[in-house]
């Protein structure tokens, strides 16, 4: 006879299967009412495990993990650029990749789990990427070529059109085999394969049709509040 423990205390543990739709932090707060109900002794405790660990912890840290990454995003472009309000046009791109994400997974009725959040730090250095290669260019076509924020942004878009496309189609159709391929696992890649490459469709389309729009308002912005390192866009 064998006797299981977690640390110091003997255990007896419960095996459960999720059903279709139902997210880990629904199942947590159904097994706490539950626990609640039974009115066990404080000397018995128990939690809930999963192959993600522990849910509430979790997903706590990984949105101090995002507000902090996009806080540091915010701090270095704002440095390299000189500028408050161009980092603003990059950032712009992070929320698009995470409507994304949550559609695609709405879509094929998945919960959003702890691989979708995963997934969401993926989505912002992708996005966050394809607004650089746009921004970038046209700050230093204004600065050191004399163009205007219109024409900077437009020459910008024509040139880097090709390897921003070839940079989200190279990392979605990496990430399709993960939403194909089935087997032991396939609840957890699959979640991570969806909303990745539901955030990298919407995130282009962003990033190619408002960026420039973006660009040229806080461009205008930053004029209107005489900001010297900005030229005017006329």
């Amino acid at each position: 006879m064998a006797v299981t423990h977690i640390g110091y205390a003997s255990s007896a543990s419960l095996a459960l299967e999720l059903t279709p739709g139902v997210s880990l932090l629904q199942v947590q707060a159904i097994i706490d009412q539950e626990w609640r109900n039974q009115h066990l002794p404080e000397t018995i405790n128990g939690e809930l495990q999963s192959d993600e660990g522990d849910v509430g912890k979790s997903t706590h840290d990984s949105e101090i993990l995002i507000v902090a990454a996009v806080l540091a995003v915010y701090l270095t472009l704002g440095m390299l650029y000189e500028s408050v309000w161009h980092p603003l046009t990059i950032l712009s791109t992070i929320p698009s990749a995470g409507i994304g994400a949550v559609m695609a997974l709405d879509l094929f009725g998945l919960p959003f789990s702890g691989m979708a959040v995963i997934t969401m730090l993926l989505l912002t250095g992708i996005s966050l990427k394809n607004a650089i290669l746009l921004v970038d260019f046209a700050i230093h076509a204004e600065r050191e070529r004399g163009m205007t924020g219109r024409e900077a942004i437009r020459e910008a878009c024509l040139l880097r059109l090709r390897p921003i496309v070839m940079t989200t189609f190279a990392a979605a159709l990496g990430a399709l085999p993960l939403v194909m391929m089935g087997g032991y696992g396939m609840e957890l890649r699959q979640p991570l394969g969806i909303a990745l490459i539901g955030g990298l469709l919407v995130s282009q389309a962003q990033t190619m049709f408002t960026t420039p729009a973006l660009y040229l308002l806080m461009t205008r912005i930053a004029t209107s509040l005489q900001c010297p390192q900005l030229r005017n866009i006329s």
